[in-house]
This record gives C-alpha cells, sequence and structure tokens, in this order.
C-alpha cells in the first residue's frame, strides 16, 4: 500500500493521500505494464503513464523488461535450424518406409500409416527416456510432413525398379539418420541429460530407433543386424559433435552441419563401395 494514505470511508475502493486527492489502490511489489509510480517526496506518491515498463513502489526505480532479438517470429537461427533439420529426417524416414514395403503391393492406407511410425519412432523413444513432452505431440507438423511423404512416395514408387528402390531407401535411410542423430543429440545437451554420455546415446537410439521399428514392422532383416558400417558412423558423428559442444560451443551450428555432413559421406560411401565390417571385428561361431 502506498505511504501515508488512508482508505476513504465513502469510497471503499479508493485510497486518501495527504495530498487529498483520492487513488486506487496499488501494489507495493509491481505495477500493471502500463504504469509507473514516482515517489517524489516521502510519504508521497503519483502514478503516471508508462510504456513498457516495471516500477517498484518502494524505491520509485524503474527497469525496462529486456527482449531476445530472434528470428522466424520468435525462434532464433540456430533453433530454426534444428527445427528445419528434423522436419527434412522425419520426411527422409517416412519415404523410407513406404519404398521398404512398395514391392511387396501394399495398399496406401498401410504404407502412411508405416511412413508415420517410422517418422517419429526414433524420437518419440528419446522423448519417453528425457521425460520430455513427445515433440510431435507439441507440433503436429511433424505428422503431416511424415503424412504427405509417404503418400508422395507411394504415388511415385512405380516409377522405379527394385533395385532402384532399394538403393534409394538405403541413402535416404542414412541421411534421416544423420538429421536425426544431430538434432537428437543437440537437444538431449541443451537438456543437460547424462552429459557427455546420454546426448551420444539418444542420438544414436533416435538415428536408428526409426528405421528398426520399420524393418521390424515389414519383415525385412535390420540394418543393425547386418555387417553394413551403419550405426558406425551414426556414433562417430554424435561423439564429435558432443566433443564440439564441450569443448567450442560457439562454433555449435557449423558443428552441427560438419556432423551431418560427416555421418552421411561415411554411410553414402558404405552404400556406394559396399563396405562391411572386417571379419576379425564380426562374431564368429565355433565349428563343429
Amino acid at each position: 500500500m502506498v505511504p501515508d494514505c488512508t482508505r476513504d470511508p465513502l469510497h471503499d475502493s479508493r485510497l486518501r493521500c495527504p495530498a487529498g486527492r483520492l487513488r486506487r489502490p496499488v501494489s507495493a511489489d509491481n505495477v500493471t505494464v502500463k504504469q509507473r509510480i514516482e515517489i517524489d517526496k516521502p510519504g508521497r506518491a503519483t502514478l503516471s503513464a508508462g510504456n513498457g515498463r516495471r516500477a517498484s513502489a518502494l524505491n520509485g526505480t524503474t527497469t525496462r523488461k529486456k527482449t531476445r532479438t530472434s528470428f522466424f517470429g520468435g525462434i532464433s537461427l540456430l533453433n530454426a535450424l534444428t527445427y528445419w533439420v528434423g522436419m527434412a529426417g522425419t520426411a527422409a524416414f517416412a519415404v523410407t518406409a513406404v519404398l521398404a514395403v512398395a514391392p511387396r503391393g501394399i495398399d496406401f492406407f498401410g504404407a502412411t500409416v508405416l511412413g508415420i511410425i517410422t517418422a517419429i519412432g526414433g524420437g518419440t523413444i528419446r522423448d519417453i527416456i528425457l521425460g520430455v513432452p513427445v515433440f510431435w505431440a507439441a507440433d503436429l507438423a511433424y505428422i503431416w510432413v511424415a503424412l504427405a511423404a509417404s503418400l508422395a512416395t507411394f504415388a511415385a514408387n512405380s516409377l522405379f525398379t527394385r533395385k532402384e528402390i532399394y538403393s534409394l531407401m538405403l541413402y535416404l535411410d542414412g541421411l534421416g539418420a544423420s538429421l536425426f542423430a544431430i538434432a537428437a543429440t543437440d537437444k538431449v545437451w541443451a537438456l543437460d541429460f547424462g552429459r557427455p554420455l546420454a546426448p551420444v546415446i539418444l542420438g544414436i537410439i533416435t538415428a536408428i530407433g526409426g528405421g528398426l521399428i520399420r524393418d521390424v514392422l515389414a519383415g525385412r532383416q535390420t540394418l543393425l543386424m547386418t555387417r553394413e558400417i551403419y550405426a558406425i558412423p551414426i556414433s562417430f558423428g554424435c561423439a564429435l559433435y558432443v566433443a564440439l559442444l564441450a569443448f567450442a560451443p560457439e562454433y555449435r551450428s557449423l558443428g552441427a552441419a560438419t556432423a551431418i555432413v560427416l555421418i552421411f559421406a561415411l554411410r553414402a560411401a558404405a552404400i556406394h563401395w559396399n563396405l562391411t565390417v572386417p571379419d576379425r571385428l564380426a562374431s564368429k561361431p565355433k565349428e563343429g
């Protein structure tokens, strides 16, 4: 309550100050955004219009609320980049799901369902582990992108041969995995969850989770169970990005782009030249 002001007996909702003027009660802590309080003399307060300021009724000081310069309607440039990387990965994984089952003559409904499950599967597992709201529930654009990509792929799959479809699926899977891996690693790091190992582990889970769900539902052998160089580039890229976040966070955007390119380049090279894990690093059952 304003110092030295008493409640007016005729107007219960107003105050009578020493100057004799009636005033409405104000808070001693804060005033609404469009008001400020100036205490010019001990025991006397006056109200005057303000613009975007808050004042203390105790010391008469005013402070202007700070705002952060941002892009894309309140989203920082880096967050916008991460957002679109996630969208691109969603589309890529949805496409791979439809391509995986296209040769089997599946109908459009089954193809789109599998596409959506594959697109959001890895990220859903990640968010459940993190204990945060699932990403696609907060932004349904991920579902719509996965649906559109699945339908477009279903309509265009007849333009390719089975060999072309399989090759295209592998490359797109590598692209989606690289995008999801770094986006997930960045999210886990920003949440300060289990640094430094958890960002790498959840980056890998997010990258391969959707593909594993796709292959299991499609009745295919998962890429993780083959000797193809699949999870190794993802692990290396996530670890490299975490190291950069730990020791050179000012290069976060450049590091994310570099890690994505590196993962995809290694995976694409493995697909193109049919590179596999060496025999000495593969398990061998005992003969006899």
